[in-house]
């Protein structure tokens, strides 16, 4: 612990030679750093979902980073004031560790904005989704198209397999009660039915034409919608969670 902290007490006050700071501390640490919270990400990355538990790692790690941001910036300018060879290498250094600052902290107030404000971050995932489609969801079903109008999410699904196209023969009625089902003992869905977002599911098949729209609120869902809460609350009370 004491060698770390004579780390830290060189590097900030520039005690280290540039090319050690800029090369090791600077490129490749952030660069590893970077990796790692991308890594992270990808985990949940299609993710509509309000998980605290995710949130908290998610922000934690953006906070590491940001945190040693600024502190390799004053690591690698005190350095550079040391830096006894090309003036213009040592400006390079600076201008290099200040645009990395810059854009550091332009990403946090992103950043801030998906975990603090929920509408823009439902927005923000439903644009990442955009770019991905079509997406397949199964053997005979494509989601078509994501989009958002003030509280409602859009989805448009459609059979791009011929050899199910049987399912337009299906009892709707019945298809349409799996999907609400479906919807209302899903974690995720849950969590934005509970936020009062209605989810509005359009049918096409092969052909484009409409086969159901199913909306689902949380009425639909009834009581029973808040009993996983419930269940969470009385484990906590009793020290199982």
């Amino acid at each position: 612990m004491t060698k770390i902290k004579e780390l830290i007490k060189n590097l900030l006050k520039g005690k280290i030679p540039l090319k050690i700071v800029f090369w090791i501390y600077f490129i490749l640490v952030t660069f590893l750093l970077n990796i790692f919270i991308q890594i992270d990400l990808n985990n949940s990355y299609y993710e509509l979902t309000f998980n605290k538990t995710q949130t908290y790692i998610n922000l934690a790690l953006f906070f590491l980073l940001f945190i040693y941001t600024i502190f390799i910036f004053i690591a690698v300018i005190k350095s550079a004031n040391q830096y006894k060879g090309s003036k213009f290498l040592a400006f390079l250094a600076k201008l290099t560790v200040t645009i990395n600052l810059i854009s550091t902290l332009f990403s946090t107030l992103d950043i801030l904005k998906v975990y603090y404000f929920e509408d823009y971050f439902i927005g923000s995932q439903i644009k990442a989704y955009k770019a991905q489609l079509p997406i397949k969801v199964n053997s005979y079903t494509n989601l078509k198209n994501i989009d958002k109008i003030e509280n409602k999410i859009l989805y448009t699904y459609q059979i791009v397999n011929k050899k199910f196209s049987h399912i337009a023969n299906l009892n709707l009625k019945s298809f349409k009660k799996d999907v609400q089902n479906s919807l209302c003992e899903d974690e995720t869905t849950l969590d934005l039915l509970k936020k009062d977002y209605v989810l509005k599911y359009s049918y096409l098949d092969e052909k484009g034409n409409k086969l159901i729209n199913i909306d689902t609120t949380k009425k639909t869902c009834g009581p029973s919608i808040y009993d996983l809460d419930i269940l969470k609350e009385i484990l906590s009370k009793q020290g199982q969670m």
